[in-house]
């Protein structure tokens, strides 16, 4: 959970910083830690060429568009206890339904052995699918609202917005169930696509995305870390190791919607930290391996997870100091990784 080799490795390996580079690790699900054995035999798809990507102006009017208060009042609605089987997850479950069939999207809820999955699919003029999602399930006595009301927020603000246009590709917006008991939801999901053999574009996890400060040492490091990378010790204490960026930790054939990312987030004003992440060098990092962005890793899918970092800056974590609550989230960090995630997730939904 807190191995200062790993996170070093990783934190080594980030090719594109917008902020100082601190140690980062993936959040967080409990899940059993893959071995090199886990990993498909076939070779990993060959990265996406790097491209010079240039904000679109409309797309970054939609990024503006996305609506604060409605975050607000959606992560209250949805931070409560959601333990799977309780009412509070059934009530979860039910209202992302919902919302999502009155968006337009098509519904379905894919039950699996132990869990259901709430899916969105809003077709495109292709069948290659763009996937968001972020998992709807929380461990008992604990509102969740960081982990994970704010991602499942950000995705339907992300469908609203998206969804009044038709696109070139497909757009599937996915909520998990069981990501805490070892991402079973998505790889339920996952398992199913590659028997089908659906085309994936790329999938995109929003897990934890709502805390940021401005604080000085608000961004805690492992030990160790200014002795072995010295350089990113020194960019982080020049910045007094604020924790006001976001996390895009990302596999190489997720780059084409890493880079819109990094381009899209300074016109709308986020902090980045960007990670890209080889298979084969993830196998040795374990916590990497906690959201449901590893389940799309792991069969050789893109994927990309966008984190706050969740321990590594938010004490309320799996309410381990205090209420992981809705008044306790920076609801004007999480509006502007909506905005941002929203802009380029619309570039490449429309890129031919």
């Amino acid at each position: 959970m807190r191995s200062v080799v790993l996170a070093l490795l990783w934190l080594s390996s980030c090719s594109r910083c917008s902020a100082p580079a601190p140690a980062q690790r993936a959040a967080h699900s409990e899940a059993a830690q893959p071995s090199l054995a886990t990993v498909p035999a076939a070779p990993e798809p060959p990265s996406a060429q790097s491209e010079q990507v240039k904000p679109r102006p409309e797309l970054l009017e939609l990024g503006r568009a996305v609506e604060r208060a409605r975050l607000e009042r959606d992560v209250k609605a949805l931070a409560r206890v959601r333990t799977p089987g309780s009412a509070g997850w059934k009530q979860v479950q039910q209202l992302l339904a919902s919302r999502l069939s009155a968006l337009g999207f098509d519904v379905e809820q894919q039950v699996y052995a132990t869990g259901l999955n709430v899916i969105g699919t809003l077709k495109g003029e292709h069948s290659d699918r763009v996937l968001v999602s972020a998992h709807y399930d929380h461990i008992a006595r604990c509102a969740g609202a960081d982990d994970d009301a704010s991602g499942l927020a950000a995705a339907l603000e992300l469908g609203r917005l998206l969804a009044p246009q038709r696109h070139v590709h497909t757009l599937v917006i996915a909520f998990w169930d069981e990501e805490e008991r070892g991402l079973l939801g998505s790889r339920a999901y996952v398992e199913r696509a590659q028997a089908q053999q659906l085309p994936i574009s790329v999938a995109l996890s929003f897990d934890a995305v709502g805390v940021a400060s401005d604080k000085q040492r608000s961004q805690r490091t492992p030990a160790g870390f200014a002795t072995l990378l010295p350089e990113q010790a020194a960019l982080l204490a020049e910045r007094g190791s604020r924790a006001d960026f976001l996390a895009i930790v990302a596999n190489p054939s997720a780059r084409a919607l890493a880079e819109r990312l990094l381009a899209y987030a300074a016109p709308l004003g986020l902090q980045t930290m960007s990670v890209e992440v080889p298979l084969l060098q993830a196998a040795l990092m374990p916590d990497l391996f906690r959201s449901d962005h590893a389940s799309f890793w792991l069969a050789g899918y893109p994927g990309l997870l966008l984190t706050d970092t969740a321990e590594l800056r938010n004490p309320r974590y799996h309410c381990q100091q205090g209420s992981d609550s809705a008044d306790s989230l920076d609801y004007g960090f999480l509006s502007r990784v909506t905005g941002t995630a929203l802009a380029a997730t619309a570039d490449l939904l429309d890129a031919r």
